[in-house]
């Protein structure tokens, strides 16, 4: 079953010559189909609508009103002081119009905040859904590359088999060699299944992540974007840039409008009324009966039993939570920069030692086999330095996969990494 499974991602793995799934190929996929991200812009679309609630409230508003009934009429003043009844009808249309409502401003300027915010979350999940998938695509590589490493080492165990059995043969090598590298053979054989083994859960992770399996094999990430030379310009770019920032100054500008719109309830409201009313038999009088008004009214909630005032005080609480919220995002923000620059430098220095590791295990490699052939060196120096290519290898594949994933984290610690993502696909 093995010997199928590595044949069929061998093949897998072979169709690149022909073409490859790219990052952006991964980004836009997961960015497609990532549920959270899904959710969060229906909820930015109805915050966008609840903006559009608060502001209609300082609009014009236009009431139609119409009735019809009975009514009993019992007045000294109507019809001589005897009971009537007739049959009441109304018809009416009236305009309101807010010329003067802090309280309803400061809720539409409340409602912006919280739709700004919503806005600025979905920048963030987006990052964090294409970080999610440019990690999983590195990975991905990381595994298939460690794994044609793997293979590697065992066909060239198998090669050391061959070769030592022929010396067997001949009367060069003794047995005891053949076990030996037999069991080298065995050894690299482990780690060739160990390779696959997490190359499938590459695989898997990367379907959970982006939604759907690659449908070749992925490429080598390269990016080409402006790093900032130094560390204090990346916590500026991220403090400018970065969308927990956004959330964390939009937080504030929603507390800020709370206490507006309570410190606008305590103030008068002033609105223009103008109305048409045409009504038939009321008040016990028959005949039709009309009437225009045109007003300007004030109203004042004087007192409400102090809820203006705690609703006032509960805001100013509100937006010291949110500073101090604004606060712990700046410091999260400095944090990630900090982590992915150090991580981008010093993967940067380990390739640069490890391509002469890679190099000097190679050439070593080399080297033994020709003296080896010679009586020069022994078995056990062959199969180390061949243990030392596979190692050194392996090493180098991790450290550009971690180099990768470091440059994809200091991208998104600006709030860049879309940005770039862009530009890689363009």
């Amino acid at each position: 079953m093995k010997t199928f499974i590595a044949t069929a991602l061998s093949l897998a793995l072979s169709s690149a010559a022909f073409a490859a799934t790219t990052l952006d190929d991964a980004v836009q996929s997961a960015l497609a189909s990532h549920p959270d991200l899904q959710a969060a812009k229906s909820a930015q679309l109805a915050t966008a609508e609840d903006v559009n609630v608060a502001n209609g409230a300082l609009r014009p508003r236009l009431f139609l009103n119409a009735g019809v009934g009975r009514e009993r009429t019992d007045s000294d003043n109507v019809n001589g002081g005897e009971p009537i009844s007739l049959t009441r009808r109304e018809a009416g249309i009236n305009l309101i119009w807010a010329l003067y409502s802090p309280a309803e401003r400061g809720e539409m300027a409340r409602r912006m905040g919280i739709s700004e915010g919503t806005a600025a979350g979905i920048a963030d999940i987006e990052q964090q859904v294409a970080l999610q998938a440019s990690t999983a695509y590195t990975n991905l590589w990381r595994a298939g590359t460690q794994y044609e490493i793997a293979q590697q080492a065992r066909q060239a165990h198998e090669t050391l088999v061959d070769q030592i059995g022929r010396r067997v043969e001949t009367g060069v090598s003794g047995e005891a060699e053949l076990i030996q590298v037999q069991g080298r053979l065995s050894l690299s054989q482990s780690n060739e299944s160990a390779a696959l083994n997490a190359l499938q859960d590459a695989r898997a992770n990367y379907r959970r992540v982006v939604g759907k399996l690659p449908d070749f094999e992925v490429a080598k990430t390269m990016l080409d974007w402006g790093r900032p030379p130094f560390l204090d310009m990346a916590v500026q770019n991220a403090f400018r840039d970065h969308p927990i920032i956004k959330v964390a100054e939009a937080d504030i500008q929603e507390a800020t409008a709370l206490g507006q719109s309570a410190q606008g309830s305590q103030l008068p409201r002033i609105t223009l009324e103008l109305g048409a009313n045409r009504n038939r038999d009321l008040d016990g009088t028959p005949g039709t009966s009309k009437d225009r008004f045109a007003m300007l009214r004030m109203n004042w909630d004087l007192y409400n039993g102090g809820s203006n005032l705690a609703a006032e005080r509960a805001a100013g609480f509100r937006l010291t939570e949110a500073e101090h919220l604004l606060n712990d995002a700046q410091r999260e923000v400095v944090e990630l920069a900090h982590q992915a620059w150090n991580a981008y430098m010093t993967t940067k220095q380990q390739l640069v030692y490890l391509d002469m590791f890679v190099e000097s295990a190679v050439n070593t490699r080399e080297a033994y086999a020709q003296q080896f052939t010679i009586n020069r060196r022994t078995l056990q120096e062959v199969l180390d330095s061949e243990v030392e290519v596979f190692d050194a290898r392996s090493a180098r594949v991790e450290a550009e996969a971690d180099h990768v994933i470091a440059d994809l984290q200091l991208a998104a610690s600006q709030g860049q990494l879309l940005q770039v993502m862009q530009q890689q696909a363009n």
